[in-house]
C-alpha cells in the first residue's frame, strides 16, 4: 500500500537521482567544486518536489530524522539544503541499510560496531562451548558473526587500513 503512494515520485525529481527502498527515500547529486551553487539549488528544488508531493499524498516528511552527508572538498558551510524551511545541518556519518557511512569513505564507525557484535556473540558462543558439539558451534559461528562481516563488505572492504583489515580477520 504505501509503495501505492510513493511510486511516482521519482517523476518529480528533475536534475538529482533519487533511490528509493521501503520508507526510506534517498537522494544523490553529483558536482564539481564550481557548481555547488547550483547543485544545492537543484537538490532544494528537488527536496521541496519531494515534499509537495508527500504532502499531497498524504504523507508526512520529518526534518529533523532528514540527514545530509557530502563527500568531497566543498565547506559544509557552503551546503544550504532545506526542507519545509528548515535547514539540514551536514553529517558526518548516515546509516543507509544498516551500513554507517561517514563523508572520507572509511567506514571506522561501521567497522568497529561490526566486530562489536560479533566479538559479543564470539564470547557466548565460547560460554557455551562444553554444551555444544564443534559442528554446532561452527554453524553458530557463521550464523553470528560471518553474516555481519560479510554483510556490505565489498563496500567497505576495499576502503580499510592494515590495521582494521588485521582486526576483521
Amino acid at each position: 500500500l504505501f509503495l501505492m503512494y510513493t511510486n511516482d515520485m521519482k517523476e518529480t525529481v528533475e536534475d538529482c537521482t533519487i533511490h528509493q527502498f521501503a520508507d526510506d527515500t534517498q537522494l544523490y547529486k553529483c558536482y564539481s567544486k564550481t557548481e555547488a551553487d547550483r547543485a544545492c539549488l537543484s537538490i532544494n528544488d528537488a527536496l521541496a518536489n519531494i515534499y509537495n508531493y508527500s504532502c499531497k499524498h498524504g504523507l508526512k516528511i520529518n526534518p529533523s530524522k532528514t540527514k545530509l552527508i557530502h563527500f568531497g572538498n566543498v565547506t559544509d558551510s557552503d551546503l544550504n539544503i532545506f526542507v519545509n524551511g528548515v535547514r539540514i545541518e551536514p553529517s558526518e556519518t548516515v546509516k543507509s541499510l544498516g551500513l554507517i557511512i561517514d563523508n572520507k569513505l572509511r567506514f571506522h564507525e561501521y567497522v568497529n560496531a561490526t566486530l562489536q557484535k560479533c566479538y559479543m556473540a564470539l564470547r557466548n558462543i565460547y560460554h557455551a562451548k562444553s554444551f555444544l558439539c564443534f559442528g554446532l558451534r561452527k554453524q553458530i559461528s557463521e550464523l553470528l558473526v560471518l553474516s555481519h562481516l560479510n554483510y556490505a563488505d565489498v563496500i567497505y572492504g576495499p576502503c580499510q587500513d592494515m590495521n582494521t583489515s588485521a582486526r576483521i580477520q
